[in-house]
């Protein structure tokens, strides 16, 4: 993974820190969310968490990439972006 000039590792997602409905989803080349942070608790605990969402995104067709353009944007628009 780059990011301007610097090379940064690829991360590596172990299956077993994902739910059982995002495990059925990660392939390579999938999109996911990975949110690293603290959660702090009602009696003030503070605890390190991590959680790997994959995206439910409409599957690509042939029709798809022939019409990529209108397809993006109706992709966008459904998104509410």
């Amino acid at each position: 993974m780059e990011s301007g000039n610097i090379t940064a590792p690829a991360p590596e997602v172990q299956v077993i820190e994902l739910s059982d409905e995002d495990s059925a989803k990660m392939r390579p080349g999938s999109i996911f969310r990975w949110v690293i942070g603290y959660e702090r608790t009602a009696a003030g605990t503070k605890r390190r968490v991590s959680q790997i969402v994959f995206r439910d995104l409409p599957a690509i067709t042939r029709m798809d990439l022939r019409h990529r353009e209108t397809w993006a944007l109706e992709t966008i628009r459904s998104l509410g972006l």
